[in-house]
């Protein structure tokens, strides 16, 4: 069991139970599990609420947490979420700001914006990076200059060639969040995951263009919208890595190797 459990208190104000945490403000809250009835730490930041066990020499509850061997780190949600919601709010205007540099070659120009959702995805996680993208392309939709070249409106996503790719980034973000969140920090990792979401992009993308094109086969969509651009992608994913690395640093500080939150102080029982 854990070496370093977390103590179970009383909200003075709720009468809530909940995982103290000396190493944070405010204590996480202790939710049941609505399968096995068991008592849970919940954890905003890790998503799985980890298991209530009894202190063998207390009697008291404690926050076990099995597989990591000491606390998960308690931060409150409204302290966790306004930070991440800063940091999604600042990729925003970072994917606005890469699609003014831009190549135009053809129907569907060469842009940077990919480039930063590929990063929002792994540094932000699921949530907040759909939240991420999802403002940014509704940004675009209600007339804000923030498509590629400067454009914006409906029609840039349902009257363009350009429309499948931009569609596309909600499903690859959320791709390469899931391989990437609450896992461990690997290069390896990363890099599939950004492979993973830039085929998941042209998928989209090629699909969209081959309709809108009225093309018959995929070998000329292939010609226009994938020959192009991959090696400008591969270029972008090799940048990526280290850029993720550095901005895991600054955005998660206290992440372990083990891709939790960890360590905290031992909670004073």
């Amino acid at each position: 069991m854990n070496k370093d459990p977390v103590k179970i208190v009383e909200d003075t104000e709720t009468g809530e139970e909940l995982a103290d945490n000396d190493a944070n403000e405010a204590p996480v809250r202790v939710v049941e599990d609505s399968e096995t009835g068991e008592e849970l730490a919940d954890n905003d930041i890790n998503e799985t609420p980890v298991r209530i066990v009894e202190d063998s020499e207390t009697g008291g509850k404690l926050a076990g947490n099995d597989a990591n061997k000491t606390p998960v780190r308690s931060i409150p949600f409204s302290e966790s979420q306004t930070k991440m919601t800063i940091y999604a709010a600042l990729f925003v205007a970072l994917i606005a700001f890469g699609s003014y540099i831009t190549l135009p070659i053809g129907p569907v120009p060469i842009s940077m914006q990919n480039f930063f959702v590929m990063v929002a995805a792994i540094i932000l996680g699921k949530k907040n990076g759909l939240l991420c993208i999802s403002t940014y392309i509704l940004a675009g939709i209600v007339g804000l200059p923030v498509f590629a070249g400067g454009f914006s409106g409906i029609g840039r996503i349902i009257g363009s060639p350009a429309g499948g790719y931009l569609i596309s980034y909600l499903p690859a973000t959320y791709l390469m969040a899931i391989i990437t969140e609450g896992k461990s920090p690997l290069i390896i990792r990363d890099l599939f995951a950004l492979i993973v979401g830039v085929l998941t992009i042209y998928l989209g993308g090629l699909s969209f263009l081959k309709l809108y094109l009225n093309i018959e086969g995929f070998t000329k969509v292939l010609v226009i919208g994938f020959l192009p651009f991959i090696m400008f992608d591969l270029f972008k994913i090799a940048l990526a890595v280290p850029v993720i690395i550095a901005l895991r640093k600054i955005v998660y500080p206290k992440m372990s190797k083990t891709g939790v939150f960890l360590p905290v102080k031992k909670a004073k029982i």
